[in-house]
């Protein structure tokens, strides 16, 4: 009796879990948009305490996207890993439907082999740069 009642117990769970409308729903409204970082483009040269621009595509963007923000950050991507420099975002809380974001470029290492990434719900590299 007592594993008749466990199996149908069991059944009617998982006929729930199988059958819920809300747990479609939320992966239906998830979309993710990568948009191609235009620039920096590959061997630009960042100066400190200058203003900075970055540019992306938005030729493609989502409806359900296009009233959200994004953050900037800068990166120092290996073979193995992106190295993101979260702590200190370069610009945040900016219009990703914009399509670019400017920024004062202050208090970062120098160095070759920098890309910024671009974050909204999915993170996209532009190409490498050097910062002097």
């Amino acid at each position: 009796m007592n594993l008749t009642l466990c199996l149908a117990v069991l059944f009617v769970s998982v006929a729930q879990v199988v059958t819920s409308p809300t747990s479609l729903t939320r992966r239906d409204r998830h979309i993710a948009w990568r948009p191609r970082i235009l620039t920096p483009v590959k061997d630009s040269i960042w100066y400190l305490d200058t203003m900075q621009n970055v540019t992306w595509d938005t030729s493609d963007i989502p409806e359900q996207k296009v009233h959200e923000n994004g953050t900037l950050v800068l990166a120092r991507p290996t073979e193995n890993d992106e190295h993101l420099y979260l702590k200190y975002p370069l610009a945040e809380d900016f219009p990703l439907a914009l399509g670019y974001v400017s920024f004062f470029l202050t208090d970062r290492p120098k160095g070759d082999g920098f890309a910024v990434c671009l974050m909204g719900d999915s993170g996209d590299l532009s190409e490498l740069f050097t910062i002097a």
